[in-house]
């Protein structure tokens, strides 16, 4: 079974950014990290998809959006429920 494609939106500082990304190494799951900080587009890009507010991680899978570091729509998204407890 193929991974699917997984972008994080995330800072630099952000806390819930370095949680999400244990989590998903825990699992064994790669993502392409990119960093809005210092894009002023990507910013409003990714307010864009949470109702103009500005939250990071924002993931998105293969167009699925998922804002903030949510376990279990991450878990549920990638098919590896079952695996979900670690930070």
């Amino acid at each position: 079974m193929t991974q699917p494609e997984v972008r994080m939106y995330c800072t630099p500082f952000c806390p819930d950014c370095a949680r999400a990304r244990v989590w998903l190494q825990h699992n064994g799951v790669q993502c392409k990290e990119i960093d809005i900080s210092a894009s002023l587009d990507l910013r409003e890009e990714i307010a864009a998809l949470n109702h103009g507010e500005l939250h990071t991680p924002t993931f998105d899978i293969e167009g699925e959006i998922i804002v903030d570091f949510q376990r279990d729509l991450l878990a549920k998204a990638l098919n590896i429920a079952g695996q979900v407890e670690s930070e």
